[in-house]
This record gives structure tokens, sequence and C-alpha cells, in this order.
């Protein structure tokens, strides 16, 4: 006898993008399900960040099906759009913090634009959510530019969790970053994963980070998924182009069969 089946969080059917005639997705099939970890890898410009603005609906793709936990929710209205948008928190690449606004006030904005919660309320919730991140009170008065560039990381996956979303998006989250710093955000963002319970979705170009946060590993690769499987069998994929790109191999220095 077998058990229910489990619905996918995160369900991602024929996804196709182009702009112009730069076909940039071309029929992504992924699927997340509940509390796992899935990292998009790929090289720069293959498409990661478009599937990802995609998925929140920053995007509209010309044709496919985005669902979460069984309903699509491609082709919503404005308001529906900000109805399942309220699901997700991101982490983006250069943080996106609000340099007019204080580090303390950069945390609670999510709350008191989006949940309407009042400013003393928000901002108990944000401090509770630096110290989880490691920074504490005195860190909050501060501004973005008096932080160092692992510090503004922090302070934008404080944010990122503050609304307590079961879905958290990672958009490059180690660049930039040197590898001792790269390997704290990671370690921070995989216990912010499994302490919330969230389903969580990365991209990014950096294996090492993608081998510590990934339960699971897809390569995209010409607008498709290439190879889609466990974050520790990915060296037995058995495909050049993901050989050539976790080992950081160009085409040319392949070595050449004879004959």
């Amino acid at each position: 006898m077998t058990g229910p089946e489990v619905v996918p969080r995160v369900r991602i059917s024929g996804l196709c993008k182009r702009f112009g005639e730069n076909r940039v997705l071309r029929g992504v099939d992924l699927e997340v399900a509940p509390r796992e970890s899935l990292v998009v890898v790929g090289a720069s410009g293959i498409g990661k960040s478009v599937l990802i603005k995609c998925l929140i609906g920053l995007l509209e793709p010309d044709r496919g099906v985005i669902e979460l936990d069984g309903t699509p929710v491609t082709g919503l209205s404005r308001r529906g759009r900000q109805s399942f948008a309220r699901r997700f928190g991101m982490l983006f690449q250069n943080g996106a913090l609000f340099d007019s606004l204080s580090v303390l006030d950069n945390v609670a904005f999510p709350l008191v634009q989006a949940l309407r919660r009042s400013a003393a309320e928000a901002r108990t919730a944000a401090l509770e959510k630096l110290g989880r991140v490691g920074l504490g009170a005195d860190v909050a008065g501060l501004f973005p530019a008096d932080l160092s560039g692992g510090m503004r990381k922090r302070v934008a996956l404080a944010r990122a969790i503050v609304m307590e979303p079961d879905i958290l998006l990672f958009d490059e989250p180690t660049t930039g970053l040197d590898p001792i710093m790269g390997d704290l955000i990671d370690r921070l963002i995989l216990g912010c994963v499994r302490e919330s319970g969230a389903t969580a979705i990365t991209i990014t170009h950096d294996m090492d980070s993608a081998r510590r946060i990934g339960d699971r590993i897809a390569m995209l690769h010409e607008g498709r998924v290439l190879w889609d499987g466990p974050a520790d069998r990915i060296d037995e994929s058995g495909s050049e182009e993901v050989h050539r790109f976790i080992n950081g191999v160009t085409e040319s220095a392949m070595p050449v069969s004879a004959g």
C-alpha cells in the first residue's frame, strides 16, 4: 500500500520566455517538494534570473504553467499576483536594501507595506529576525552604507524571512563575498530554511554554494533543464556539459579523443 501523493509546493511545466529573437527559456520543467531546497545552476546569462522573475510574477511567460500547491498562478490579475506574492521571500543578488532607511526599517518594510502591521510590531519582528542572522540591536540604527558586503547580505536575508514565507528565493547569495563569508551566508540560509520549514529555490553559478545548501540541483542549458537530481549525485550525471560546468572546464580544455 502506497501513501498519499505529495503535491509539489512549486511545479513549473513547459515554461517559455523570449525577448525578441532571443529564446531564453525553451520549455523548463521543474518540481520542488514542500520543505525541499532546490538549487538551479548554469552559466551566466542562461536564464536563471528570468526563471525566478517568471516564478514571482515580475515577468509573464510566453507559454507554460506555474503552480503553487497544485493551483495555477500564471495569468493572474494584478490583485491575484499580489496575494500569491506574499508567500515568497526573496534575497536579491545585491541585497536591494533601501539606502535611505535604517537597517531596522529595511527589515520591517515588508511587514508595514504588505501586511499593514504597526510600526512598533514590525520593528519588534525585525529585531528578532536580525538576531536570527547573527546581528544585534547595535546594527539596527545603521544604514546600508555603513555595512560590509557580508552584513548587507545578512540584513537582506533577515528581510527575506521577516514575513515567514513558505517559499524562499535566493538570487546568487554568495556573489561578491569571500569564501569564508560565503560559507557563513550559506549556513545561515540553510538554518533559516530548515528552521522555518520553507521550500527554497536558489539560483547560482557557485558550485560550492550549491552543494552546501541544495537537496537537489538542476542545471539549465540552452533554455531547458539539462540535468536534475540529488546534489550528491551531480558528479555522476554522465553529461559532458554538466561535467564542464561543475569543474570549470572550458570546451577547448576537454581531452580530444584519438581517431
